[in-house]
């Protein structure tokens, strides 16, 4: 029992799950084959914690149902608690999928069960184990995550004063921090009053209800940042400004708890960022400096800029449509490295940062976009081969340099764009799924054929990628289904080619085009998918 606790409570063993399964199964059977003291609920739900922590939830689930047996059957020393049940909810919750989501839901449904026929307090479940499910689906990516969380959140609520408002499961800051996860990822428009009733509520539990662990703090605001900006509003970085300007005055009148953190800064300038205006830069660019100041003039220590903030402003730039975005991105990369070269390992830039600059290059239409891109694509291969995998190429980074190429005029621009989508195959293939092609990769190359105008053939490996992509997706690969900007490339491509068969291409794509409009199937969804 003592050697199980101790894999699990250990940081630092990560093992496959196959090999933890076979050594903690190893672990019990010699117990119960040799120790006097037999296997008892706090064995049992060490090796279950031993499974969570190595996310093998189905591991994890089948000695619960183990317990649940052997307690059936008489042995009253391994009975499963609430513990246990959040453990394996835990576990599942880790999954980041809908389905995983829904059985941990199920799992809380079954606890529930065992209370309510029971009265025995020991299935009951607590905050812990709401907000386990709740953070299920918040990793879950489930379109209906909001609705769920939301009744969730009414059943622990009416569970709470059902049972005489028990402290355990009094709703707090950590529920709740699930529930703006959700919201912000929903990405729904209405996530942002969503946030602010949610918001409300948190500050009336405090005020009015005296509930002291749900007053807000400046983490509770990022939050709140965030639901605003993924939601699209267009409010988004008034409200962001106003949001900083209210946190950072009562933390200077003494709220201790509102004291700024790197997650409400980098909140605050993503918003900026995802705004795509030059005025939304200007002021990204001048809380940067601020808050470079009041560090390193200053000591104010929580003002330190962090990668997520230098990340931010460079998305800020990108998309700001300013001419100098992609030098000024180059600017703060270098930047970046000169501090983690200088000692602030923190500042270390990653594969996030410089794909931030190639992004900003992609979008500068700078007629030396390509060679700017290609140095930074070669300088994360220098650092990779150095053994630094965190810089480390990835498909945004392919795909960022695949649509340079396809918007550069270079001659051969297209064959070197298509190279770079080869290239993605054969690491596919090898077995990186990291650099699979996705649809925009295999976008960006027809467009690039579109463009071209060096090539006579051009038209035909552009209907060479579409067939490909449609046979990819005809074979099961659902994110390949050719959508409008897959068409209306390809119509460019033939409407350009002198190539004889190019009129009866066209009558047949068009007309391909026109009955799926006509269907509905084919429109401007969110992912642009024909549907």
């Amino acid at each position: 029992t003592t050697v199980l606790a101790a894999y699990a409570k250990s940081s630092t063993v990560r093992l496959d799950p196959h090999v933890a399964s076979w050594k903690a199964m190893d672990l019990l059977q010699r117990l119960e084959r040799y120790s006097s003291s037999k296997p008892n609920g706090y064995t049992y739900n060490a090796l279950i914690h031993l499974f969570a922590k190595h996310e093998a939830p189905e591991h994890a689930e089948s000695i619960l149902r183990q317990m649940i047996d052997m307690y059936k059957s008489g042995n009253k020393d391994v009975r499963p608690d609430k513990v246990t049940y959040t453990t394996v909810i835990s576990s599942y919750a880790n999954r980041g999928t809908r389905s995983a989501a829904e059985h941990a839901e199920a799992l809380l449904d079954e606890m529930e069960d065992l209370y309510i026929s029971s009265q025995d307090d020991r299935y009951l479940p607590n905050a812990q184990t709401f907000a386990s499910v709740l953070n299920a689906y918040a990793k879950s990516g489930a379109t209906d995550a909001q609705d769920r969380a939301d009744r969730l959140l009414q059943r622990m609520d009416a569970l709470y004063k059902r049972t005489g408002k028990r402290e355990d499961l009094k709703p707090n800051t950590i529920v709740f921090s699930q529930m703006f996860q959700i919201l912000s990822n929903s990405g729904h428009i209405s996530a942002a009053d969503h946030a602010e009733r949610l918001l409300s509520r948190m500050q009336q539990l405090h005020d009015e209800y005296g509930y002291r662990d749900m007053r807000p703090n400046a983490t509770t605001y990022a939050y709140l940042i965030n639901a605003y900006t993924k939601s699209g509003s267009p409010k988004a970085a008034d409200r962001a400004t106003e949001v900083l300007q209210f946190v950072e005055s009562r933390y200077a009148a003494g709220e201790e708890n509102l004291k700024p953190t790197n997650l409400l800064y980098s909140a605050v300038l993503q918003s900026y960022a995802k705004t795509a205006s030059k005025s939304a830069t200007e002021r990204a660019e001048s809380l940067l400096q601020r808050n470079k100041k009041l560090f390193y003039e200053e000591g104010v220590e929580y003002a330190k800029p962090s990668v997520l903030c230098y990340n931010a402003v460079m998305d800020a730039w990108a998309r700001s449509g300013d001419p100098r975005a992609a030098q000024r991105g180059e600017e703060l990369l270098y930047e970046m490295e000169s501090l983690s070269k200088a000692g602030d390992v923190d500042m270390k830039p990653r594969t996030r940062s410089y794909n931030a600059v190639i992004f900003a290059w992609k979008n500068s239409n700078a007629p030396n976009a390509t060679d700017h891109a290609e140095a930074i694509l070669k300088q994360m291969n220098e650092k990779c081969k150095e053994g630094d995998s965190e810089c480390r190429p990835d498909r945004v980074t392919i795909n960022s340099i695949i649509s340079v190429w396809a918007k550069s005029e270079q001659e051969g621009a297209a064959e070197r764009a298509a190279s770079f989508l080869r290239f993605m195959e054969k690491m596919c293939n090898l077995g990186d799924p990291g650099l699979k092609p996705d649809k925009y990769s295999y976008n960006s190359v027809i467009d690039a054929f579109a463009r071209s105008s060096d090539l006579s053939n051009a038209a035909h490996r552009a209907n060479e990628l579409y067939l490909q992509m449609k046979k990819l997706y005809e074979a099961g690969d659902a994110e390949m289904k050719p959508d409008i900007i897959t068409c209306t490339s390809l119509e460019n491509a033939w409407s350009k080619s002198k190539d004889p068969a190019a009129p009866q291409h066209l009558i047949e794509l068009r007309e391909l085009m026109s009955n799926q409009q006509g269907s509905g199937n084919l429109k401007h969804s969110k992912d642009g998918a024909l549907e």
